[in-house]
């Protein structure tokens, strides 16, 4: 389980945070770092050791303790801590902490909005060459799904987002 985010009334004394621009700001100085008053909060990191993400997250210390920007977020919006659920970027971009750009969800969905691998020899995620046709796969519940073959691999996309759909609804 993740570590516990500081409670809401000490993140909006010592933050100031902008919806529209997704900006976090220091609003007082940290006496345990360096940081002083109009500060972004954090810098740009990757993930923690042991993942092979090339994402860029906001991350910083806050009181002695390591956290990410988007997570402090949706602490100081809600007031909620999100505990074992994901804080998901909507766009993909991990830099982008605008409200709008924030959900919160289970791993598995949040899995399934990530992009595809930039080596991958298919045009999109999802959907694999098998021998001349293109089939779209996707994992739900530790349950593989297939749709059928298709000639193209728009065709399989198409199939693979109707799948999607269905699960989503």
């Amino acid at each position: 389980m993740p570590k516990p985010l500081p409670p809401q009334g000490i993140l909006q004394e010592c933050l100031f945070y902008d919806p529209k621009s997704g900006d976090l700001i220091w609003q007082l100085p940290d006496p345990q770092s360096r940081v002083t008053a109009g500060m972004r909060f954090g810098s740009k990191n990757r993930p923690t050791a042991g993942s092979n993400s090339t994402k860029y997250y906001y991350a910083g210390m806050f009181k002695g303790v390591a956290y990410y920007a988007h997570r402090l977020i949706w602490m100081y919006m809600t007031g909620e801590d999100p505990g074992n659920l994901m804080v998901d970027h909507i766009n993909g971009n991990g830099l982008d902490n605008r409200w709008s750009n924030l959900r919160l969800v289970k791993r598995g969905q949040n899995v399934a909005n990530q992009k595809g691998h930039k080596r991958r020899k298919s045009p999109f995620k999802n959907v694999y060459r098998r021998k001349r046709k293109w089939v779209g796969q996707i994992r739900r519940d530790k349950k593989l799904y297939s749709t059928p073959t298709f000639n193209t691999a728009e065709e399989a996309r198409d199939a693979v987002q109707l799948l999607i759909s269905k699960f989503d609804s």
